[in-house]
């Protein structure tokens, strides 16, 4: 770390390019889209570990219930929080069917078919407690992660960098709040490549003799990294221009990642 910074001096006090960023009080805004804009990626992080385990639960049980469509799809949460037996889906009817929340007349018949024939083996008491239990907790952080979407909207509406970057193809509140919130007070940054080397989206240089190389950011702010490269992701389905810079790159030899990067700049 010291040679690191040895390495650096010459940078530290220049007025050109400063190493280190001053670090202000953000305002209660950017702070509020910080704060929640995390606790809702804690929630989303959460319901994807839920998701897995249900997942490999149910196929412990009942594979075919898999079929019907990927685990974290409301119905089927919706189907597994009411009948986590599944001895019980010979007699369900289309009357029960139609009470559960998010199941329509329209494809109700089609899926009361299919779990009328829905085989199980080896279904415990204690597997049908936890699916019943991992069910509710992921209808559970549906409905919380729904209710912060809303809470960002109406704090993004209040602020004019979260419209301004929702204009882009692709991205959307929970983007724009989760960037803005982490990186506050734009004007901290003198220049384009601090922000860029904040964010984990630059290359610094790692020359080594006569070797000229460079390498990626690795103490950088990895939500901002990670939420640009999300960001990217969307504008190259949504965005001509994107989709095509992304395929010149690639076609250059960049690999993907290097790709996303560049784009992401």
């Amino acid at each position: 770390m010291l040679s690191k910074m040895l390495k650096l001096k010459d940078y530290i006090n220049s007025e050109r390019e400063k190493v280190f960023i001053k670090i202000e009080k953000p305002s209660p805004l950017t702070e509020s889209l910080k704060l929640l804009s995390r606790h809702q990626q804690t929630l989303i992080d959460e319901e994807v570990r839920l998701t897995n385990r249900l997942s490999k639960k149910l196929l412990e049980v009942c594979p075919q219930i898999l079929e019907l469509g990927k685990v974290k799809n409301k119905k089927i949460i919706a189907i597994l929080t009411k009948y986590p037996d599944f001895s019980k889906y010979k007699r369900i009817t289309l009357k029960s069917l139609l009470k559960i929340k998010g199941i329509g007349k329209k494809g109700a018949f089609f899926l009361l078919k299919r779990l009328n024939n829905m085989e199980y083996i080896g279904l415990t008491e204690i597997y049908k407690t936890i699916i019943l239990s991992y069910a509710k907790r992921i209808s559970e952080l549906q409905e919380e992660i729904k209710d912060i979407d809303k809470k960002l909207d109406e704090i993004g509406e209040k602020n004019k960098e979260v419209k301004h970057l929702k204009t882009i193809p692709g991205v959307a509140t929970k983007l724009a709040s989760r960037l803005i919130g982490e990186i506050g007070n734009i004007n901290r940054f003198p220049s384009e490549k601090q922000l860029a080397i904040y964010c984990g989206i630059a290359c610094v240089n790692n020359d080594s003799g006569k070797v000229t190389k460079a390498k990626a950011v690795y103490k950088a702010n990895k939500i901002c990294k990670q939420t640009l490269i999300i960001m990217v992701g969307c504008s190259i389905r949504f965005n001509f221009q994107c989709s095509t810079y992304y395929l010149k790159k690639r076609a250059e030899g960049k690999s993907h990642n290097h790709t996303l990067r560049c784009l992401a700049r």
